[in-house]
């Protein structure tokens, strides 16, 4: 059979589709021949379909060495080395097709893209350029390069060149996409909004687009239309692990994690490989509450891809946020490892600190080591561009560790302003304070738990109870006016604001409002208002008692209290001048009725003495154990009732610690948490109510003496420890229930369950004066002159004005 034949045979078998029997003709095939390299390339096809990649390679291999002129056979290998990624060797063959005439601007995208996808950026710029050099009206090579070019630093030549993409193809929705992601890459969010709404005007079946553009939308604020536009991109491209995971995360800020959720689901339906939906899936389990299923997810996650840092991240704060914090600092430190320049992600690693501590003696160390590894990153010269966003959380649990906060949280506050030195900013109205004569006071009230929180029944009588002839009240809250509600029928606020999610957004809006005093409910509970904090807003600022520790931050110049909490020296445990009242700034509004129950609808025995401490777990100070213990030994029937938390991590730890500073913890109880009227009901079931030291109760302390039940409290330090003697002081019975050591406070309370007559009498004088507990006004009026006072003094150059009203009569 003559060469010829043969050949004609081995391409009759490779058309039949028997790839063994051409293969075995192809190589029968002398390499002499005059159509070698035709052959090389049939062999090598034929390799190929059967899997054999490598052996295909090979095939083109030897006649690209040989010199061939094949364009065909020369463009297949081509292909074939950008598969596998070998780009550099591709090039020296596109080198050889280009000598021929033959590179098509099609083969330099193809090596272009094949570079950018190994991740050499500047590879993948300088094919695209030597392509451009050959074909310099080819859109697609410009195109790469942009696009290349947005993977260096050099935000403005990737901004010129698709603007080139344009000039040669202004109908090329690819260009106008990769715009949008540049803008909204620098926060242009209108901007990328504008490329991105192109791009789906010219292609609009552009999945990626309309799901972009959601983004955009949202960064603008415009939610519902995000909304809109990302169910768009999940209608054209149902599958789309991006579309998907952009409806999923708008649905989640909307507020409805449980569609959020079943999109993310979605996602992994349709790639169950996919590392980056199963995170998105993780979050979503996050946010219905589903802890195991989120720790799940994020751990498949992180064994399918373990190089993707945000699942470590992601994981991580799901960590913090039940108190798993070693489990929450490896995994925080896993992510750092990947990403090092994740500024953000090194502060959360640091506050990852166990809060249920052993002893003081832990305490100490990780303090001292929280500010280690800040003053480390700071001497660094680290930088935040956006402190809320890229660390988003405050220095809360240092106030359960009842010490002196004033000099750690000044030392924090200025290593957050060496990491982001644009936290220091003073609205420009705030530099030439104005005189209020001719109109009224403006009052800014700002907080973030304006609703059914313990900061609204600190803050709303005061914000609801200003006499509005002489002061304009402004709320801020990230709530509608509606869902606050903080006024009676009737009242309302002179105007109420939406604060943006966003702290530089928020930033302006609030010193647009150019308000004399700005008072914040509470500052530490959250990132937004700790943040913003940083700001001279107003001439005055205060903070109330919704987080009762010193902020640490100089704009903010008085913190407001009482005369009946705070102890004479308290001026060294603040950065703020304090301001006593001569009443609790508080104006509570009366209780509900509590539910008619029995001991037996809480599974509760009939003959215990139920001592109740309805505190959240972090405030349980390692120095509360012996008192807890003392009152266990003393009364046989002592049952203490603790409330349990959603998850078990902090149950778990404390009663860890209780198992060995306490021993016997058999007479320890978690009870569920309550609706507002069993929980009422349930506290009235109890003998006494147990204060932590430390840290102790503010509305549970008034809850319990409205419901006529003895708190006992150990009086600390600082007001964080003295809420509850205020109130006893305000009716005169702190020498009954106040205990002045850990010994007496056992003394108390077991007094108070195993005695009936003078529980009773205890019982008798609280409920004869309890009602001067609630809707009480007077502190208003005084705190109504220290607001004119302190703008007055703000006029004339003085920040910190001493204030001091003595109750009298």
């Amino acid at each position: 059979m003559s060469l010829e034949e043969t050949l004609q045979q081995a391409i009759a078998h490779h058309q039949a589709g028997e790839l063994g029997e051409a293969i075995t003709l192809y190589r029968a095939l002398p390499a002499e021949t005059s159509s070698s390299a035709g052959v090389a390339n049939l062999l090598a096809i034929a390799l190929d379909q059967t899997g054999d990649a490598a052996g295909a390679e090979t095939a083109l291999a030897e006649v690209f060495s040989a010199g061939t002129d094949d364009v065909e056979a020369l463009s297949n290998y081509l292909a074939l080395l950008l598969r596998r990624g070998a780009v550099r060797d591709g090039l020296e063959v596109l080198s050889q097709l280009a000598a021929l005439g033959a590179d098509d601007p099609s083969l330099w995208q193809q090596t272009a893209d094949a570079a950018r996808a190994q991740g050499g950026a500047v590879d993948a710029l300088a094919v695209a350029d030597h392509g451009i050099s050959r074909h310099g009206d080819s859109a697609g090579l410009h195109l790469l390069r942009a696009t290349a070019l947005l993977a260096t630093p050099e935000p403005e030549a990737a901004l010129n060149a698709f603007r080139r993409v344009r000039l040669i193809r202004p109908d090329l929705p690819e260009a106008e996409n990769d715009l949008g992601g540049l803008a909204l890459g620098i926060s242009d969010n209108d901007g990328a909004a504008r490329h991105f709404r192109a791009a789906t005007i010219l292609r609009p079946q552009f999945a990626d687009a309309f799901a972009n553009l959601a983004l955009a939308l949202t960064a603008c604020g415009h939610l519902e239309n995000a909304a809109t536009t990302a169910r768009t991109a999940v209608k054209i491209e149902p599958l789309s692990l991006q579309a998907l995971a952009v409806a999923g995360e708008i649905e989640a800020k909307r507020g409805d994690p449980g569609m959020a959720a079943t999109l993310f689901r979605r996602a992994v339906l349709s790639d169950p490989g996919s590392a980056q939906a199963l995170n998105n899936f993780a979050s979503g389990q996050k946010d219905l509450a589903d802890i195991d299923g989120a720790r799940t997810a994020f751990e498949r996650a992180r064994t399918i891809d373990p190089t993707l840092a945000v699942v470590h991240r992601n994981l991580g704060m799901l960590l913090a946020d039940v108190a798993e914090m070693t489990g929450a600092r490896a995994a925080y430190d896993r992510a750092i490892a990947l990403t090092p320049n994740d500024i953000g992600l090194r502060v959360k690693a640091a506050f990852a600190f166990s809060t249920i501590t052993g002893s003081r003696a832990e305490i100490d160390v990780i303090r001292a080591r929280l500010i280690e590894e800040l003053e480390q990153l700071s001497a660094s010269g680290a930088k935040l561009s956006d402190p809320v966003r890229e660390v988003g959380l405050t220095n809360f649990y240092l106030a359960y560790h009842g010490l002196n906060d004033r000099e750690i949280q000044a030392r924090i506050a200025n290593i957050y302003l060496d990491l982001c030195p644009a936290l220091d900013f003073t609205a420009p109205h705030c530099t030439h304070p104005k005189d209020i004569a001719g109109r009224r006071l403006r009052v800014g009230f700002m907080s973030r738990y304006f609703h059914s929180h313990s900061v609204r029944f600190i803050s709303e009588g005061i914000v609801t109870g200003l006499d509005q002839e002489k002061f304009e009240v402004v709320v801020i809250s990230n709530r509608s006016e509606d869902e606050v509600a903080l006024f009676p029928d009737g009242q309302r606020a002179d105007q109420h604001v939406v604060f943006a999610e966003d702290l530089w957004a928020t930033q302006a809006q609030v010193a647009a409002l150019e308000l004399d005093v700005l008072i914040y409910g509470d500052i530490g509970m959250e990132p937004m208002t700790y943040f913003l904090g940083f700001s001279r807003l107003a001439p005055v600022q205060c903070v109330l008692q919704g987080h009762p520790v010193t902020t640490g931050l100089l704009p903010i110049d008085y913190f407001i209290c009482s005369d009946l909490q705070e102890l004479p020296e308290a001026d060294e445990h603040y950065t703020e001048a304090v301001v006593r009242l001569a009443d609790i700034p508080v104006c509570y509004q009366p209780l509900a009725e509590p539910a008619a129950v029995t001991r037996a609808d809480y599974d509760l025995p009939a003959d215990a003495h139920l001592y109740f401490c309805p505190q959240t777990l972090f405030k349980f100070h390692p120095d509360f154990d012996p008192i807890l213990g003392d009152i266990l030994a003393r009364d046989p029937k002592a049952l203490i009732l603790l409330l349990a938390e959603p998850t078990p991590y902090r149950m778990d730890q404390l009663m860890a610690r209780l198992d060995q500073s306490i021993g016997d913890t058999a007479r320890i109880r978690w009870v569920p948490r309550q609706s507002a009227d069993r929980y009422y009901g349930l506290l009235q079931l109890c003998e006494v109510m147990l204060d932590t030291p430390h840290f102790c109760g503010g509305n549970t302390t008034i809850q319990a003496l409205g419901l006529g039940v003895p708190p006992v409290t150990l009086a600390g330090e600082f007001v964080r420890g003295r809420m509850t003697i205020g109130w006893l002081r305000a009716i005169e019975m702190d020498e009954e229930l106040a205990a002045k050591t850990p010994k007496q406070f056992a003394d108390i309370a077991v007094r108070l369950a195993t005695d009936p007559e003078w529980r009773a009498e205890i019982v008798k004088k609280i409920e004869a004066r309890k009602s001067e507990l609630f809707e009480q006004t007077a502190f208003i009026r005084e705190l109504e002159r220290f607001l004119l006072a302190a703008h007055a003094a703000a006029l004339s150059g003085q920040t910190r004005l001493r204030w001091l009203e003595r109750k009298t009569g």
